[in-house]
């Protein structure tokens, strides 16, 4: 009715960033012939989250190198995705680990992981001091991924060492 006036209001608690619907409560305090009333009222409604996203541009196979004319960014909606969206150079390079149709998005958890070290493989070996960096080449006895702790055989003296596979072909000795 014309009479009432809000005098102020407050959002009851603190919404986090909806994703699909929500309900936000709010709370009026109205004056109404001279006296004042706390009402409380909800506010319903739908967000949609748009981000620019990867999307495969022909069919991509499973296990199929990523080049730059595979994919263009695009604004879809990611609402409700529960995955990264990776960067173009996230993508360059590297394989598919399933198939997608074109038109599908491109998603962290559609690229595959790509081993740094394989077993029988010949690595270099290095361990950094300040300016001096000793390396040699040792052959794996284990598979890694970059960031993995991967046991080497020494190829002088035939020690077992370990070592942290920081890149592909290359582990640094801990």
């Amino acid at each position: 009715p014309g009479d009432i006036q809000v005098k102020e209001w407050e959002v009851v608690g603190v919404p986090t960033l909806p994703r699909g619907s929500f309900s936000v409560a709010v709370r009026l305090n109205k004056s109404h012939a001279g006296r004042s009333d706390n009402l409380k009222y909800w506010i319903n409604g739908v967000a949609r989250i748009l981000k620019r996203v990867p999307v495969a541009q022909r069919n991509l196979n499973f296990d199929e190198r990523i080049s730059d004319a595979d994919f263009k960014f695009e604004f879809r909606d990611v609402t409700y995705a529960r995955d990264a969206i990776p960067e173009p150079s996230a993508l360059l390079g590297r394989k598919t680990k399933m198939t997608k149709a074109a038109g599908q998005v491109l998603w962290m958890s559609d690229m595959a992981r790509e081993k740094a070290v394989q077993r029988g493989e010949w690595i270099k070996v290095s361990s950094n001091e300040g300016l001096l960096e000793i390396s040699t080449m040792a052959q794996a006895e284990s598979d890694g991924f970059i960031g993995d702790v991967v046991r080497l055989r020494s190829a002088t003296t035939k020690s077992v060492m370990t070592g942290v596979a920081t890149a592909k072909g290359q582990v640094e000795l801990q």
